[in-house]
């Protein structure tokens, strides 16, 4: 394993960008999709406007790429606090990309009254 350090945000960006460039390219070629799991928070946020946007934008065949959530919050998807608001804003809405089933893209439906632990699974099962 390989321990990088960087400078700033946009420094360790740029680096990340570039590397899952690379991962998103190959498996491309070797198993004709891509699969990427976003993260939520403020820490994804440079990177996923990377991707939006060239030289990284043109770099990835985005039809080929199958979104899915690492986290996601139990609020509505247009909550301010939403993961899936700030990937969309930032990324999702700027990419070429079709979702392969409606679930791929989109936030688990769950409000703060229905997020239960019993709930998660049932929801994740949607998603194959």
């Amino acid at each position: 394993m390989q321990i990088g350090i960087y400078p700033d945000i946009n420094s360790l960006s740029h680096e990340a960008a570039q590397f899952i460039v690379r991962l998103a390219n190959e498996a491309t070629v070797s198993r004709g999709r891509f699969s990427i799991a976003l993260s939520g928070g403020s820490t994804p946020n440079v990177l996923y406007g990377l991707f939006a946007t060239e030289p990284y934008l043109g770099q990835i065949n985005w039809p080929s790429v199958e979104i899915f959530w690492a986290d996601e919050r139990c609020v509505p998807p247009d909550d301010a606090e939403s993961n899936y608001a700030m990937a969309k804003e930032v990324l999702l809405s700027k990419i070429p990309i079709l979702p392969k089933k409606p679930t791929a893209t989109q936030p688990l439906r769950n409000t703060p009254s229905k997020c239960s632990a019993s709930s998660v699974p049932t929801a994740y099962q949607l998603l194959t």
